[in-house]
């Protein structure tokens, strides 16, 4: 129900970024999934890939059927890193003290720093992320270091969220 009828379909050689898969749900029956089939950047129009790039009659990946190179652990992602998704804001917060995320909500690894816009408090045998400050859709939200705290200072760009660890003054 959610998927647009009207999606782009890849022409003249140009790959999509997604492809509808058939899956089962369970006390649902069969549903059809719109399936991201490469990395899709912030704003970047779906495009469904032609059927005949995906399927190749075998059962491999669809990767090109030459022999594999060896891949190295930072290649083995298929995204540069970058901040959690939770970790963004998800609308605007306007009132100081404001609950942003819930529990689960909250990922691990919230990015730290010295001018936070976020604080993580426990009330009521519940942790809550509390704004400290205006928070605009898109925001990284950010909490203040801990003070024992041993952390590696990076630099995240706050357009992408990608995360470059390589600073140097």
């Amino acid at each position: 129900d959610d998927i647009p009828d009207d999606l782009a379909m890849a022409r003249d050689g140009k790959e999509g970024n997604c492809a509808m898969a058939e899956a089962e749900v369970e006390d649902d029956g069969t549903r059809i999934f719109l399936v991201a089939v490469r990395d899709i950047k912030k704003g970047e129009p779906l495009v469904l890939t032609n059927e005949q790039d995906l399927e190749d009659g075998d059962d491999d990946d669809d990767s090109d059927d030459e022999e594999e190179e060896e891949v190295t652990d930072e290649e083995a992602c298929n995204a540069n890193e970058g901040v959690d998704p939770r970790a963004v804001a998800s609308r605007d917060y306007n009132s100081v003290g404001e609950i942003v995320l819930k529990e689960d909500q909250i990922p691990d690894d919230l990015p730290r720093s010295f001018e936070p816009n976020c604080e993580l408090v426990e009330k009521d045998d519940e942790f809550l992320l509390l704004s400290l400050q205006p928070t605009e859709c898109d925001d990284i939200l950010i909490i203040q270091p801990d003070q024992d705290g041993d952390y590696e200072e990076c630099e995240v760009d706050p357009n992408t969220g990608e995360i470059f660890r390589d600073v140097t003054s």
